[in-house]
């Protein structure tokens, strides 16, 4: 085979394939690009955040539905809190070092194991002796100011308050190497074994900062240690996990909360222990050692030393005590109790002190409360990590969730479809919650559920897309005759008892028109009329829809329509007269909307039959309509007509009045119309059953007996009799009237045959 030939073969081919599976292809493309950001989440690099953000959302929603960590309650752990009341009494924030000595001072006679200070005290405060005996001219007095320098140094006076107290301060990190400022603590250990060669050393994956803004010398060299207050937000700007070591200058410091739980449990620089292992050309770290009561717990870390708070609560999940109440020593004998071998952090919940931050359980959440969560966990051991290498293991799970969704679920129907859809998606929600509840493991998910509901869901639109073309010849060809529900009724019908073939069969056809209409088109303008004509349609279309009619025509304001097919309907001819009924209430309900629009009021002639017709698809190879022809439509048209002579809005066949019920009829006239010889019996429907009075039978039984003479030839006796009914009657019946009296009038000077039976021929259509 040529080249040019087989080239041509395999386009074939490939065109076939991507014709009948476009919809897998396309399924297939997007799991590969979202199996592609997957593998790219693993890579330091990574900048885009929808998965993250997806993630963040399975999680947040995962946590506020799960049960809570409970606090612990040995030892407790209580907040100092720098709140509203505390800066309305004790003045505005930062306080005076002796009113904080003060407060350390009452926390220590409190019996307070470990006190924490979410505060960085990196300024020192002002000695009024120093500055008054630099200013002062007289060398005595400025000597006497300058003796009373050590009593009024309040630095010196809270470092001697830390010392002893078991004080855990607070430091902060910086991205750039401008801001250092401070004393640092000692670290707890190098970032490289200096005992090995460092380029024999894989680099350690940390957080870290090049500068830093540390406490006074003297404060920090009192206190026990210093822990990072660093906050680590996510891309949303939510706290969910927080590190417990950072890096600066190659060595590692920890997190307040973990320095906070070393100093509890009295741990020395050489009882630190944490898990670094390798990974490919790096270090990582895996876990962190915390002593508890109940033994030392290994708290897993991620590759940062991350760990996802345990929020145990919305705000007050902890208990707090107001830092003023300390002071003053206003403490309660409860809190006395509750602060004796305490562990307690002090910290502000003022929102002008600009410590709130957003966690998934509370947008304005005290910062201090974050680090009393995580020392609850490690103490506890309920604490959650991150799984190391899990994109990995994720993307190739969505590649073989992509691939059984793209070929095989595809050739499911709907059903079995959503059912497997569900599946999917429980056992992965399944798998993530039991490592959550049994390891404290958090397993990223939000990816693969994306995409099992995006497969699903175009999985089960492609099956809708096939359904839908092979309905699609049938809504195009019925879908301007027949209402909605009639096109459903035919898909969904078994046998074949419809379509375009032609067909003779008993119907009902209804033709509707506008009366002098050719007057009121004279009167508008063409935007007026199609106003109009538009106003006028709507409402007459959907109550032929309703009543479930098939729309034959529209010719100018002429409406046709007919019952009965393509679809069966036994009670053809009752539809069809309710919505003959249903269309003049609906004129009349017109007809004041039109006067104030300054349209002008409009009358409406319907007339009815019922017979067989030849009903099907038929015109030319051109052009071709569904549509009904036959004597019987020929009739319909003509009692349309005649509506208007007889002063009727409906004319119906005796064939219609036969088959319906629910209405008083009158009869009208026994009539031939043009180009026929058999008489039909027309009739009237002039109201529902349960709206006839009394009257209104008398004097329709009184008319059938005015007609009956004028059959029987007693012209003075009907005409007496229709006379009697003219005295009484509406504009509208006295039409009818009318017309018998001119007719008897007529028919008096005619000689009739011997078997006239009261027919009247009409002459025009």
């Amino acid at each position: 085979m040529e080249p040019r030939s087989r080239l041509r073969k395999w386009t074939r081919r490939a065109l076939n394939i991507a014709r009948h599976y476009w919809m897998a292809l396309l399924l297939l493309a997007f799991t590969l690009v979202l199996v592609g950001e997957e593998i790219r989440r693993d890579s330091p690099v990574y900048d885009s955040n929808v998965l993250e953000r997806l993630d963040y959302l399975y999680y947040d929603t995962r946590l506020r539905l799960l049960p809570l960590p409970e606090v612990t309650a040995e030892p407790s752990i209580v907040i100092i809190d720098i709140d509203e009341p505390s800066l309305a009494e004790q003045g505005r924030w930062p306080w005076s070092r002796s009113v904080v000595a003060q407060m350390n001072d009452r926390l220590l006679d409190a019996g307070v194991y470990t006190i924490t200070y979410d505060v960085v005290f990196s300024e020192p405060e002002r000695n009024m002796a120093l500055e008054m005996a630099d200013i002062l001219d007289d060398d005595s007095i400025a000597g006497l100011v300058a003796a009373l320098q050590d009593e009024v140094d309040f630095d010196q006076m809270f470092a001697d308050s830390l010392r002893d107290a078991g004080a855990i301060l607070g430091f902060t990190l910086y991205p750039d190497d401008r801001v250092r400022e401070g004393a640092l603590p000692e670290p707890l250990a190098p970032v490289f074994d200096p005992d090995v060669p460092r380029e024999l050393q894989s680099p350690l994956v940390t957080i870290g900062g090049q500068g830093y803004v540390g406490n006074l010398a003297a404060l920090q060299e009192a206190a026990d240690s210093a822990g990072l207050i660093n906050s680590w937000p996510d891309l949303d700007g939510v706290i969910r996990s927080v590190p417990l070591l950072q890096e600066l200058d190659g060595n590692l410091y920890p997190s307040l909360a973990l320095a906070a739980v070393y100093n509890y449990f009295l741990y020395g620089p050489d009882e630190v222990s944490f898990r670094i292992i390798p990974d490919g050309s790096r270090r990582i770290f895996r876990s962190v050692d915390v002593a508890s009561e109940g033994g030392p717990n290994r708290i897993n870390t991620d590759a940062f030393s991350r760990v996802m708070v345990p929020y145990a609560g919305p705000q007050g999940a902890f208990p707090y005590i107001s830092a003023t109440d300390v002071i003053e020593g206003r403490l309660t004998e409860e809190e006395q109790d509750l602060l004796m071998g305490s562990i307690v952090l002090v910290g502000t919940s003022s929102i002008g002190l600009f410590d709130l931050r957003a966690t998934p359980l509370q947008s304005a959440y005290p910062g201090v409360e974050v680090h009393a969560n995580i020392i609850n966990g490690l103490i506890t051991g309920e604490i959650g990590h991150q799984l190391h290498n899990t994109h990995l293991f994720t993307a190739l799970l969505m590649l073989a969730l992509g691939l059984l969704f793209s070929f095989w679920f595809r050739r499911f129907g709907p059903m079995p479809l959503l059912a497997t859809t569900l599946g999917c998606a429980a056992v992965v929600v399944g798998l993530n919650y039991w490592a959550w509840v049994q390891h404290w493991a958090d397993v990223p998910v939000a990816a693969v559920l994306f995409l099992i509901l995006v497969l699903g869901t175009f999985t089960m639109l492609e099956g809708f897309l096939r359904e839908r073309a092979t309905r699609r010849e049938v809504h195009s060809m019925f879908g301007q005759y027949v209402p909605a529900e009639h096109i459903d009724r035919m898909l969904e019908a078994e046998d074949d008892d419809f379509g375009f073939q032609g067909d003779n069969k008993e119907l009902t056809v209804l033709f509707s028109d506008i009366r002098s209409f050719t007057t009121i088109s004279e009167q508008l303008s063409a935007t007026e009329l199609k106003d109009l004509l538009n106003r006028y349609f709507t409402p007459i279309t959907r109550i032929i829809f309703e009543r479930r009619g098939t729309i034959d025509k529209y010719v100018g304001d002429m409406v046709m329509a007919f019952w009965g097919a393509p679809l069966d309907n036994p009670n053809h001819a009752q539809d069809a007269l309710d919505a003959a009924v249903d269309q003049i209430n609906m004129v009349n309900a017109l007809k004041p909307e039109f006067k104030a629009d300054g349209l002008p009021e409009i009358m409406v002639g319907i007339g009815l039959n019922t017979g067989f017709m030849n009903v099907g698809d038929m015109g030319s190879e051109y052009r071709k309509a569904y549509t009904v022809l036959g004597d019987a439509v020929n009739l319909g048209a003509r009692l349309e007509g005649l509506t208007k002579y007889y002063g009727v809005d409906i004319l119906i066949s005796e064939h219609t009045r036969n088959q319906c019920t629910g209405y008083v009829f009158r009869f009208i006239d026994l009539i031939i119309v043009k180009g026929k010889t058999e008489p039909v019996r027309t009739y009237e429907p002039v109201c529902r059953d349960t709206e006839a009075t009394p009257e209104l039978l008398a004097e329709i039984e009184a008319y059938e007996q005015a007609w009956e003479l004028h059959r029987q030839r007693k012209w003075q006796e009907a005409s007496d009799a229709f006379a009697a009914l003219l005295q009484s009657a509406t504009p509208q019946r006295a039409k009818l009237y009318t017309v018998y009296l001119g007719r008897i009038a007529e028919l008096r000077t005619q000689t009739l045959s011997d078997n006239w039976d009261g027919a009247f021929r009409h002459t025009s259509k």
